[in-house]
């Protein structure tokens, strides 16, 4: 039982006095003893020394968990000081035994019951005032004061309201501030009431067989019942006490009932009492229970026939101590609950703890989901390396390696504490595992855990039946991945897993600091650095644990983890889905740890090979290899080009998608160095990859132009004529005129003279390099083509004439002056480029790039400027090997 009172004893009459204890009031430092002969006596208590205290001491004394009567047995302290001092005595007080005490200080009034009758005396002089005639035979009373506003003015005044139970008659009397009203309220009932309780300051509870709500200010009664079983003969006395706001506690023998202040019965546990109290009372958070040997119940004062107690309150941090010590987890919860936050030295953590070992409990008990949920409880966040403790089987995780082996990780000492490395942390991280043969080449370096990196604060008991088998650790398992999956998001406020950097923290951001704390088990006051490696180490730690949980649970489910990004152990990934020929996820986790040479090293394994493998049928072919190449960023060029070569000669048309696809990787590649790799594979390879980025990405660049030429005037003297050769004729026509970027005396010199299949191709370049004479006697003479002489011809003479013409039109409206009509304000014509202005052209933004005006004030960017159909005069062509024939 929770000791939440020490009981001191500081009244006790003396042996030859025949008097006994009728009722006590507490009023300040003041205790009024009501006596049997109708004696008043009034004590002062004296405070005890600090050091003499036991009220509030984290260590109860010795009589903390005795009950109040066994304290009389002992002397009064004996100390000088005593624990009190009989100030006065008022020896006619009544001519019967005092019953029942009161105050109502507004009016400096003692309210008393004796003799059947409820009085008023002066509370500084302690004469009687006046007798309540209308109270003869009075059973008992309430009194109730409170604060409340006028109803016509709206001030606040204290009402004090006092309720007399006359037999089936229920009596009011009210106080406004200091006055007495004048007007009795009577209401009459069923049943005559034995105890009263006021729930409000308009509402009296009055107990008999039944309970009954009365309306103090409108007269209004309801009855509530309560169920009562046992023998007859003996009708045990009702009682009642305010608890909360709002809520009352009714007792009947050792039957309880909550209820509100309407009279509905609560759905709450009743207070399992082994013996039925003579008297209840509330002290916030627990309700006293004073037994036989106590008469009253008093706040933290109670009586006895010839001893009074003050009951001082545990300290509460010593409760719940106390409470948890006993496994009493649910009843420490609750009060913990209750209670403000300045009453406990750390109410969080004193929470937090206890739900932890709450947990571990329920573990025990097999209950996983309770468990595991309360570990990932909001306000508990459990360290990951407490909860992976828990169970000390891990041969399920691998499996025998050898029959009749027993893999044994965890050593059990006498008490049942995991001495090394227990629990889920030994089953999901692979710890150091006892075998016959051992392979250095499934080891992954992986500390072996210990009890050091547990918190201070924790200490689990974990018990010698720790060990999961079966369908037990199935059902562990799968609660523990919802457990997993939330502290790994809890992680993730404070780390990025990408990166694997702190992310940046704010004064006022609680909710990282509190996953700090709750996830470190070590103090956290230390650098960035050290705690984002202590982060890291933890998020390794649950990722590789939550990948081993699905491993062992829901296999399909690993692959997810790896598309994200993540801490799991690269070696204890590797050979768990090995082990299960889970080769797909392999690789995708190997993209996603960026260790592309054994992702492509497996594709190249799988895919090379000559016919499908059970083990990864999807991996056969160059298909895998060729998407994951084509995701590789320009920086893995090495890597491109070493497996790109098997998947080239493979399938030549797909896996050139690496390089010409329409992608940001695949346009940034190095161009150089790709154009000299496929030149080693295929030179219509080489020519397909120039096309495209000549013609597609507009690279200038001449030595790529000047090596498409050589390409194709190479193709063209290799291969005998036909359809492709035509039409590679066709393309080498068409793209030496739309280019400017290659020597035409180089090219020029590649042709050969005498053959007739290149005489068109003679007088293209003739004619680009102004030898127009030359061009024009090889169309008439060697080819007879007397068509494309002519139209040589015209675009040498008329269509360069009109061009000029053009030419000169567009200059005059752009250097004629702001005055002439039609002008575009001569040379002092501008254009504004705002950051939301596009490109006529290619639709993009302008920016900060080199543009080009239109003569009709249209920008373009400057290379789009050719797209736009800007024709400007023939000039000097510059090339890098010259223009003109040595």
């Amino acid at each position: 039982m929770l000791s939440a009172f020490t009981a001191r004893p500081i009244i006790e009459l003396r042996a030859r006095d025949k008097s006994k204890i009728e009722t006590i009031l507490a009023d300040g430092d003041r205790v009024f003893v009501g006596l049997n002969t109708g004696s008043l006596r009034i004590y002062r208590v004296n405070e005890l020394h600090p050091e003499k205290s036991t009220n509030g001491s984290s260590q109860p004394s010795a009589s903390a968990g005795r009950s109040p009567r066994n304290s009389t047995d002992q002397p009064p302290s004996q100390t000088n000081q005593k624990p009190t001092d009989l100030l006065r005595e008022v020896e006619k007080f009544s001519t019967r035994a005092i019953e029942q005490l009161a105050v109502i200080k507004e009016a400096n009034t003692l309210v008393s019951l004796s003799n059947y009758h409820v009085s008023f005396h002066d509370f500084q002089t302690y004469e009687l005032v006046e007798t309540l005639a209308r109270t003869r035979n009075a059973s008992c009373f309430a009194v109730t004061s409170n604060i409340i506003k006028d109803p016509a003015t709206g001030i606040p005044e204290i009402i004090s309201r006092l309720a007399v139970a006359v037999k089936r008659k229920l009596l009011l009397w009210s106080w406004h501030e200091s006055e007495l009203h004048p007007d009795v309220t009577e209401v009459s009932l069923t049943e005559t009431i034995r105890s009263l309780t006021w729930a409000n300051a308009t509402k009296v509870f009055g107990r008999r067989g039944s309970a009954g709500a009365q309306g103090g200010r409108f007269g209004a009664v309801t009855t509530s019942g309560m169920g009562y079983m046992g023998l007859g003969g003996y009708i045990p006395k009702p009682l009642s006490a305010r608890l909360a706001e709002g809520e009352l506690l009714l007792a009947k023998d050792i039957n309880t009932q909550f209820i509100n202040d309407e009279g509905q019965p609560l759905e709450k546990n009743q207070i399992p009492w082994q013996t039925a109290p003579e008297a209840i009372g509330y002290s916030y958070p627990c309700t006293p229970t004073p037994m036989l040997s106590l008469a009253q119940g008093k706040g933290f004062h109670a009586s006895s026939e010839r001893c009074v107690w003050k009951m001082g309150a545990t300290d509460y941090d010593s409760q719940i101590k106390q409470l948890v010590e006993a496994a009493g987890y649910d009843e420490a919860i609750s009060i913990l609950d209750m209670l403000e936050d300045a009453l406990l030295r750390n109410k969080a953590e004193s929470l937090r703890e206890t739900k932890m070992l709450k947990a571990e409990k329920l573990f025990r008990q097999k209950q996983y989901r309770k468990s595991l949920d309360l570990f990932n409880d909001e306000d508990v966040h459990a360290p990951p390396e407490r909860v992976l403790r828990l169970s000390c089987r891990w041969h399920e995780w691998y499996g025998a390696d050898n029959a009749g082996t027993q893999h044994t990780l965890c050593v059990l000492s006498s008490q049942g504490r995991c001495c090394r490395g227990g629990g889920f942390v030994s089953m999901f991280m692979g710890g150091r595992r006892q075998t016959i043969t051992d392979d250095a080449s499934t080891k992954s370096p992986r500390k072996e855990s210990t009890d050091s990196d547990d918190a201070a604060s924790i200490k689990p008991k974990p018990s010698p039946d720790g060990f999961l088998e079966g369908q037990d650790l199935t059902k562990a398992v799968l609660e523990l991945n919802s457990y997993l999956a939330g502290t790994r998001a809890r992680l993730q406020r404070v780390i990025d897993p990408a990166t694997g950097k702190l992310k940046p923290r704010s004064s006022k951001d609680k909710t990282a600091e509190e996953t700090l704390k709750a996830l470190l088990s070590s103090a956290h006051d230390e650098s960035d650095l050290e705690l984002e490696k202590q982060l890291r180490e933890t998020f390794t730690l649950v990722d590789t644990t939550l990948f081993r949980a699905y491993m062992f649970s829901r296999p399909t489910l690993a692959g997810s983890l790896f598309r994200i990004p993540n801490f799991c152990d690269p070696e204890v990934v590797n050979e768990k889905l090995v082990e299960h020929n889970r080769f797909t996820e392999l690789v995708d986790f190997f993209y996603g740890k960026k260790l592309h040479a054994k992702a492509l090293e497996l594709l190249h394994r799988f895919g090379a090979a000559e016919g499908p493998d059970e083990a990864a049928p999807a991996l056969h072919g160059p298909q895998r290899t060729i998407s994951y190449l084509q995701n590789l960023p320009p920086s893995e060029i090495d890597l491109v080009l070493k497996y790109a070569e098997w998947a080239l000669r493979a399938s030549p048309d797909l896996a050139m998608e690496i390089f010409v696809t329409d992608t940001e990787n695949a346009e940034t590649l190095p161009r150089a160095r790709v154009v000299s790799f496929l030149s080693g594979i295929d030179p219509s390879l080489e020519i397909r990859y120039l096309e495209h980025i000549i013609m597609e990405l507009d690279d200038m660049t001449p030595e790529f132009h000047n090596r498409l030429v050589e390409l194709l005037i190479q193709h063209l003297k290799d291969n005998a004529r036909g359809d492709e050769w035509d039409t590679v004729m066709e393309k080498l026509i068409k793209f030496l005129p739309s280019s400017r970027q290659y020597s035409l005396s180089r090219a020029f010199g590649l042709i050969p003279r005498e053959d007739p299949s290149f005489y068109q191709v003679q007088a293209v370049i003739l004619f680009l390099m102004g030898q127009h004479k030359q061009a024009l006697e090889i169309y008439v003479f060697k080819m007879q083509d007397y068509a494309k002489a002519e139209d040589m011809v015209n675009e040498s003479r008329v269509a360069a004439g009109l061009r000029a013409t053009e030419y000169i039109t567009s200059q005059a409206h752009l250097l004629l002056g702001d005055g002439v009509p039609g002008g575009q304000a001569g040379r002092s014509r501008r254009v504004v480029v705002t950051e939301e202005k596009l490109c006529g052209v290619c639709h993009k933004r302008l920016g900060g790039s080199v543009v080009s005006v239109l003569a009709d004030n249209t920008v373009v960017h400057y290379g789009c400027a050719n797209r736009a159909g800007i024709q400007r005069p023939d000039g000097p062509r510059a090339a890098s090997w010259g223009r003109t024939m040595s």
